[in-house]
């Protein structure tokens, strides 16, 4: 997370066990985007070992960045029924607050935070809206049994957007229920607005004047063979592009699929990024290349896909206005990052450590290309031509 000071980042201790009795710590700290020094380093909460306790106690933390504090999520897993805590960190990091307690609440999805609010959602698919200023509940909806989120809620206009499964309306095709549903909800008091059926997605909604973006198939419970265990085969690929009013669908564009039958990258893309002009859409199939089993790798390999894999697609009809390969056979990860002019794209080649590839957002010329020591199991981010990566460590490149 960036601002135009600082890199903020969330962390966990890695050596607990150098004390005794141990103990799990979970920390915030910034970084100085100017020279990467340490700013600030706050102790979020902390977990003394014993009976019952380990790594886990301190539960998997999501964070947000606000307009004037870092909000952190965090499940306290000792107890059976679990409580979920959201702490505010000052964003100099001169207050540590814990804003509310949740009893009860064992979500994981990462909290969203816009005009004094934060948003998250329980397991039971209820949106519960926070005040930032005190931490009271302006309101959590009724329940949707049955049903459950597999996007982190995402802010737009006036609206809450989530992807889930279940059964939040009758949607169904003729086959039965749906696979997914992007679900719309209203952000003044969380009421429902609407529901439309997707293909199978874990997809990440962006939304932007008045609509939402989604990518529909890609993993999920498909097996080998292009079918799920009750014998359905998943609808055709899509990024589609759906009215913030009424779900109406505004267009879709259908993407290709890889022949190599691997559960791992049936689908290929899971979000999409969009500026003023576009929307880009990357291609992440498996290649051979990272955690797939010795005995698939070379099938995998022989079967890859060697099509385009990035594509930058008219915000207003869907139409590809670019497409390019990049690499061999690449394995581009998703979300892709962009800027005023560039578009910025981690890929994995087959047989060497992770790229960055910097392309134009016109016309999809390649710019430049970084090698050097990227991630490929967190984000990246970018401001003022300055790219971010963190993973256990903040590194930038320029």
């Amino acid at each position: 997370m960036v601002d135009e000071d600082a890199v903020y980042t969330v962390a966990e201790s890695a050596d607990p066990y150098d004390s005794s009795p141990p103990v799990f710590e979970l920390f915030a700290y910034a970084i100085s985007r100017e020279d990467g020094s340490q700013l600030w380093r706050q102790t979020v909460t902390t977990v003394e070992g014993g009976e019952g306790t380990g790594p886990l106690a301190i539960g998997e933390p999501t964070a947000t960045l606000g307009p004037n504090a870092l909000y952190i999520v965090h499940l306290d897993e000792r107890s059976e029924s679990f409580s979920l805590h959201v702490t505010k960190v000052a964003r100099d990091g001169s207050s540590v607050e814990e804003l509310a307690v949740l009893e009860g609440l064992a979500t994981k999805t990462a909290p969203v935070v816009d005009d004094g609010t934060l948003y998250l959602f329980d397991p039971d698919f209820r949106a519960i809206a926070l005040s930032t200023a005190d931490g009271s509940i302006q309101y959590r909806t009724e329940p949707y049994y049955n049903t459950h989120i597999t996007s982190a809620p995402v802010v737009g206009d006036d609206v809450l957007a989530v992807v889930n499964e279940g059964t939040v309306s009758a949607v169904q095709n003729d086959e039965g229920p749906a696979w997914s549903q992007i679900t719309v909800f209203d952000r003044s008091d969380g009421s429902h607005r609407w529901t439309t059926e997707i293909g199978h997605a874990r997809s990440l909604p962006t939304v932007t004047e008045e609509t939402v973006y989604v990518v529909e198939g890609d993993r999920g419970r498909t097996a080998y063979g292009g079918e799920t265990e009750d014998g359905r085969t998943p609808p055709a690929r899509h990024v589609r592009a759906f009215d913030l009013a009424d779900g109406s669908e505004r267009w879709s564009y259908q993407y290709d699929r890889d022949e190599t039958n691997n559960p791992m990258s049936l689908g290929g893309a899971t979000t999409v990024t969009v500026d003023s002009d576009h929307v880009y859409l990357a291609l992440g199939f498996a290649n051979g290349a990272g955690a797939i089993p010795e005995e698939q790798r070379q099938s995998v390999r022989e079967n890859r896909y060697r099509g385009p894999n990035l594509f930058a697609l008219d915000r207003t009809d869907g139409s590809v206005q670019w497409e390019t390969t990049l690499g061999d056979s690449a394995k581009v990860f998703v979300p892709t990052a962009v800027d005023e002019n560039h578009l910025y794209a981690l890929r994995k080649p087959v047989d060497r450590e992770p790229e960055l590839d910097i392309l134009a957002t016109d016309d999809g010329t390649l710019v430049d290309t970084l090698s050097d020591r990227f991630a490929t199991n967190t984000w990246i981010a970018v401001a003022d031509g300055e790219v971010y990566q963190s993973n256990r460590t903040v590194r930038s490149w320029r």
